[in-house]
């Protein structure tokens, strides 16, 4: 996600870099990952550039993003 046009999330801020951050998933947790961490000090902790998506919000730039996850009801037989 960031400033440029291309990416799935597209932040219009000029605060934003054009690849600010990245999301990843696996099984067991899903991350941000800070890819420009001069850009917005405080997106994450000091000594890392990842951290749980699952905390309340991430703030890039002027934006607040909030992760949410819901789980797909299968149909009853």
């Amino acid at each position: 996600m960031g400033r440029d046009p291309s990416n799935t999330i597209f932040l219009n801020d000029m605060t934003v870099s054009r690849s600010h951050a990245k999301i990843l998933r696996n099984a067991a947790s899903v991350l941000i990952e800070d890819l420009a961490p001069s850009m917005a000090p405080g997106l994450m902790a000091p000594s890392s550039t990842r951290a749980s998506a699952r905390r309340s919000s991430v703030q890039i730039g002027t934006f607040t993003l909030m992760y949410h996850e819901s789980t797909v009801e299968r149909p009853k037989r």
